[in-house]
């Protein structure tokens, strides 16, 4: 599992740019003094594109899903959801090279990373009612290549931090 610290580029959504200009270049600029680069991703309609973008797991492997989440069925928020084929089109990357999970509505803010597993709440079984829960396991645990761990509700802000940090 390639972790987020072992990346060596970093993208934003282009809404955070024109929306928090000051924000997004003082975080470009602390990036950059550690040699990570910047890319901002156009034809986004949402800020936060960890949660829709295809998940690298290796240097030459993604994992790409179905961005449906159910807090953005409303009609009132529902225009902040990115299709996600809009920003992933631009970045070059060959097909070849995904993992193709779009039958499943995956939230990628909703998982942590770590080098022997991939930690999710069980709202994945929520968004994926049409799926037999070992089977949806199943299926992630092969595209991730890594055991999939589930927590019940959501984690709070201080073990989560504390999962960070011991991985």
């Amino acid at each position: 599992m390639l972790l987020s610290n072992e990346t060596n580029k970093v993208y934003f959504s282009n809404c955070l740019e024109s929306h928090c200009g000051d924000f997004f270049k003082r975080i470009k600029a602390v990036l950059e003094q550690y040699s990570i680069e910047v890319g901002v991703l156009q034809n986004t309609e949402d800020y936060w594109c960890r949660d829709y973008m295809p998940l690298q797991v290796a240097e030459d492997r993604f994992v790409k899903y179905r961005y449906f989440p159910n807090y953005l069925d409303k009609p009132y928020v529902c225009g902040y959801r990115t299709e996600v084929e809009k920003p992933w089109s631009h970045l070059g990357i060959d097909d070849k090279f995904l993992v193709d999970l779009s039958d499943i509505t995956l939230d990628g803010g909703n998982m942590v990373k770590t080098p022997y597993h991939v930690i999710m709440t069980d709202k994945i079984f929520t968004e994926n009612k049409n799926f037999k829960r070992n089977v949806l396991i199943r299926r992630l645990e092969d595209a991730f290549q890594n055991e999939v761990l589930i927590v019940h509700g959501t984690i709070p802000k201080k073990i989560f931090a504390d999962i960070l940090t011991v991985w």
